[in-house]
């Protein structure tokens, strides 16, 4: 690889790295209802490998209804780790 590519990449590595590790230090495990979030991580990770077809041959992924309701309900802290599940599972 190119350095400008290598660079790219390092850089929105660590910008990934540096979310993560926000949203874990701005995240209230007291507010959060351990239950419906392990339920909201499962709920993501499958609707991501089940796919909605649409017309012909495209398809959708209905898991940001998970990630968007873990943002409502427990904060953005909560949301980037839901969607960091959907994130694995779609890796």
């Amino acid at each position: 690889m190119s350095r400008r590519l290598d660079l790219y990449v390092g850089l929105v590595t660590a910008a990934g790295v540096l979310s993560v590790a926000i949203a874990a230090i701005t995240l209230r495990i007291s507010s959060l209802d351990p239950l419906m979030f392990v339920l909201l991580v499962i709920l993501a990770a499958v609707a991501q490998r089940i796919p909605v077809f649409l017309f012909r041959s495209s398809a959708i992924s209905v898991s940001f209804a998970a990630v968007i309701a873990a943002y409502v309900l427990y904060g953005p802290g909560a949301g980037v780790f839901v969607g960091l599940a959907q994130a694995v599972v779609n890796s």
